[in-house]
């Protein structure tokens, strides 16, 4: 299983990545989240839901014969819960999408390509020569260039 945020290879049994430390699909709780999709509409209805019962309190209370001042911090109070509840829905939605980066085919290559270099290098080590290889190995062109004895 491989991280969406970062391309790392993850055990499935992990909820987080262990190299960026996102949250990974399948894991227990992922269906009560917000998607992004959802938490963008909520947004909107929200706004559209506030803006609506703002200016209807309006004109219902001019109807009913308030002053203005009610009026008015009535409908400043529904605007201050709508911007309060819109503010929430709105860091959710950056906390969602800081989150959930895609993850470019080069990328996920890349860290393919690293994690297979790095398996090789934790192979076995390379074998250290022998002392009798060294010596060999070392005075074989002196004696390929001594003259024969009898010549």
């Amino acid at each position: 299983m491989f991280c969406p945020s970062c391309g790392a290879s993850v055990n499935q049994s992990k909820s987080f990545c262990n190299i960026c430390g996102a949250k990974l699909p399948g894991t227990k709780g992922e269906g009560q989240e917000l998607s992004i999709g959802s938490l963008v509409w909520a947004i909107v209805a929200i706004y559209v839901i506030g803006v609506g019962t703002a200016f209807g309190m309006m004109a219902m209370m001019k109807k009913f014969g308030f002053d203005e001042g009610a009026i008015n911090g009535f409908t400043l109070l529904i605007f201050l819960l709508t911007a309060a509840v819109e503010g929430a829905f709105l860091w959710l939605l950056l906390s969602r999408m800081r989150g959930t980066r895609e993850v470019s085919p080069n990328r996920l290559r890349e860290q393919i390509t690293n994690e297979v270099s790095a398996a090789r290098t934790r192979g076995l080590p390379e074998a250290v020569p022998s002392v009798t290889e060294d010596t060999t190995h070392r005075l074989a062109p002196a004696l390929r260039n001594e003259p024969k004895i009898g010549e």
